[in-house]
């Protein structure tokens, strides 16, 4: 399964870009996105007195049951409270936690850039990252830089297995891997998880729950923090 998911990974790497580019793309588009959402807020609400008869009409026509005709709309108005929704006050209220919702994105995206998911397109480090992750699940050899070592042999042959290339050298892409935040990322969370197997007991769920609530409250305690984020709703 492991080798299926690597394969799948190396070959959607092959046709990406850039990781730092494309983090720096997500970031301008979270940005622009909040930007134009505040400008379209104050858009609509210096001409919403002109429209506001018209669009509580047309809001009614398209998602109201009882007015609501074409087969397509069905889908929508199971979604729709048209009490909740009917008043463009209401719209740009929407449109402003949604604003909100994208500076916060942006603030998270730039204290942790892995947040946002994004695959790079080095596949050779795509294929180190899921050898370092097979080893720390069953057990395998630990992650070194050292050439020919067990690490390096098993990134070789998971590399041939994903390519169909053979005695193909990754010691560039391992000893990136080694100094990456990914790296220390997963180390860390397996240092913790041998600590909770350690201690476990009946009270495992709620530790668990306990624990991430206060990871919850240091981020938002951290965002919070930052000068530019702009979380102020009307």
């Amino acid at each position: 399964m492991m080798v299926a998911d690597c394969s799948e990974g190396y070959r959607a790497s092959l046709h990406s870009g850039r990781k730092d580019r494309k983090e720096r793309e997500a970031l301008n588009a979270i940005a622009q996105a909040s930007a134009s959402l505040k400008n379209a807020i104050k858009a609509v609400g210096v001409a919403q007195r002109f429209a506001t008869i018209a669009y509580e009409e047309y809001h009614e026509l398209l998602f109201d049951p009882d007015t609501a005709k074409l087969a397509h709309i069905d889908r929508l108005k199971k979604h729709s409270n048209t009490k909740e929704r009917r008043t463009i006050e209401v719209l740009t209220r929407e449109m402003d936690v949604c604003r909100a919702a994208f500076d916060i994105a942006l603030a998270s995206a730039r204290q942790n850039p892995d947040e946002l998911l994004l695959a790079g397109s080095n596949s050779k480090t795509t294929v180190v990252s899921y050898a370092h992750d097979m080893s720390l699940m069953w057990s395998g050899p630990k992650i070194s830089t050292t050439p020919g070592s067990n690490f390096s042999v098993l990134c070789s042959l998971l590399f041939e297995c994903v390519s169909g290339k053979a005695d193909e050298s990754l010691a560039g892409a391992i000893n990136r891997y080694a100094r990456s935040r990914q790296r220390l990322k997963l180390d860390e969370e397996e240092r913790e998880y041998q600590e909770e197997q350690a201690l476990s007991d009946n009270f495992d769920d709620l530790k668990n729950t306990i624990e991430r609530g206060y990871e919850v409250v240091a981020e938002c305690e951290c965002l919070l923090a930052l000068p530019d984020l702009g979380l102020v709703l009307n």
